[in-house]
């Protein structure tokens, strides 16, 4: 099933939705007060995306940028998401915690580097590809509208093979070393030497974006369940133990004999489109490419593969405790009766979700998704393509200027945005123990982007997989797929590097 822009547009209705209604009170966690050791902590909480210096103090870290910059008060022109959505946009101080951190970190910036930004938003920036088509007419044109332009990763990234973006790599005053960018982005999605997206603490959709499990604590006690903070810690959280763990845990609520949205349940798991593949590859640690000589090429880990369809397959439809969720009409009324009503154990939805649960009585956490088995070193938490990447164009005349923006803007964020969304925000606002905060460590240093679904309109018999051998065909039979379009596939590979290699 191909990843239409309305499916795209429903899944983040979906998020949005939810963002809405799951919020969280500040109240203690009495329960659950063992804690594994710390050598167990820190091998969970390890991985290569891990947030560089973070045992150094903030006097030891500074970035890059010349002291004596000074644009003379140049304006940089950024296209953004709409208002209320956007990573970098905040039209005053409002008393909520993250927009005035994001207003004060622009004027911080505006103030050092002697300059001023005008931001461009398009309120149809969601559900439109007008934007997009705009951006690329503009730059086709020679206009010059936009100096940055942040926005879905994905439609950047579609303009990004048309050679409209410059390569990151060659922007005066951008350091994508410091430990204020993703790291993943730089590793995956730099092809032939060129990186044309990027992404820094800026980003804060990254972080809201990124996929996890929340888990209903009340349920868990009620229900006399193992702590699963222990089983996170100790590594043995995977997709099997999961599997075990809600087999048993359907209820028939409503008495009418019938598995329906009026019954208990263990997990629910949402279906919209491309959902299924923006998580269940990445959070196995399953790959379909290698970089080869600085391209991708088609390697898939089948046994991974396989063995990722099966358990899932099994889980989809062989699980009486899961509940699979298509209409996004039923998602809001769902989140609030199940999972804060305490009628399922756990939702698979994104860590900015925390945002919505403040009305919630009885506590809940937050997990990692479950390791593909225990042979996995570590766990990896996918970050949904609605996080905003930023591009600069080709025709931009003040790169100088951009550069220096989007450093300043990351450096600033890593100190005075992020310390608040997880440290007061997501650690103590909303997450109600420091066990919880350190399931979102886990989540934050292992967030990563993948190749082929920021870059799957070039590929897009990749784009959405999983979704097609599980939900649209409703089969186990991911070797027989693969057979059937690997030709295809590995067309669309050489056509996306012979258009890479023709950008100048």
């Amino acid at each position: 099933m191909k990843n239409t822009i309305k499916i795209k547009y429903a899944a983040f209705l979906l998020i949005l939705a939810l963002t809405t209604i799951l919020f969280l009170s500040c109240s203690p966690d009495d329960a659950n007060k063992d804690a594994p050791d710390d050598n167990s902590r820190a091998n969970a909480e390890g991985g290569e995306n891990a947030m560089e210096g973070e045992t150094a103090t903030e006097e030891e870290i500074k970035d890059s940028l010349p002291g004596d910059l000074d644009f003379g008060g140049q304006t940089l022109n950024l296209f953004t998401f709409a208002a209320g959505n956007s990573d970098f946009y905040a039209e005053s101080e409002t008393g909520d915690l993250i927009n005035d951190a994001k207003y004060k970190s622009i004027m911080s910036v505006e103030e050092r580097l002697n300059m001023k930004v005008n931001f461009i938003r398009d309120e149809d920036d969601w559900n439109s590809a007008a934007p997009f088509t705009k951006i690329r007419a503009n730059i086709n044109a020679g206009d010059q509208p936009y100096d940055i332009i942040d926005t879905w990763g994905d439609k950047l990234a579609t303009l990004s093979v048309d050679g409209l973006f410059m390569n990151m790599h060659d922007v005066m005053h951008l350091d994508l070393s410091g430990p204020w960018w993703n790291k993943s982005v730089a590793k995956e999605l730099t092809i032939g030497g060129k990186l044309y997206l990027a992404a820094g603490d800026a980003n804060k959709s990254v972080y809201d974006m990124m996929a996890c499990i929340f888990v209903n604590k009340k349920f868990m006690q009620d229900q006399a369940l193992p702590n699963l903070y222990e089983v996170v810690f100790e590594g043995k959280w995977t997709l099997d133990y999961m599997n075990d763990l809600i087999k048993n845990l359907y209820f028939d609520l409503n008495g009418n004999g019938i598995a329906d949205d009026g019954d208990q349940y263990g997990i629910v798991h949402n279906n919209q489109g491309n959902s299924t593949d923006l998580v269940l590859t990445p959070s196995a640690d399953a790959h379909f490419f290698k970089m080869v000589d600085g391209y991708p090429s088609l390697e898939p880990e089948h046994e991974k593969l396989i063995e990722l369809v099966e358990k899932t397959y099994d889980r989809f439809y062989q699980n009486p405790g899961t509940l699979l969720m298509f209409p996004v009409e039923s998602i809001e009324n769902f989140v609030h009766n199940k999972f804060v009503n305490g009628e399922t154990l756990l939702v698979d939805v994104s860590l900015g979700y925390a945002g919505g649960l403040r009305d919630m009585e009885s506590d809940y956490g937050i997990l990692p998704f479950p390791k593909l088995n225990e042979r996995q070193d570590q766990y990896s938490s996918a970050v949904y393509i609605y996080a905003g990447l930023m591009a600069i164009p080709a025709n931009c005349e003040k790169t100088e200027l951009a550069g220096a923006f989007m450093e300043a803007s990351a450096f600033d964020a890593y100190k005075n945005i992020l310390p608040i969304y997880f440290d007061i925000v997501m650690n103590v606002k909303y997450a109600r123990d420091e066990e919880t905060s350190q399931m979102i460590d886990i989540i934050k240093n292992s967030a990563n982007f993948r190749f082929e679904q920021i870059y799957h309109y070039a590929i897009p018999t990749l784009e959405c997989p999983m979704y097609t051998i599980l939900v649209q065909n409703k089969s186990r039979d991911f070797a027989s797929w693969y057979e059937k379009y690997e030709s295809k596939i590995a067309g669309e590979v050489d056509k996306f590097i012979d258009k890479i290699k023709e950008i100048k």
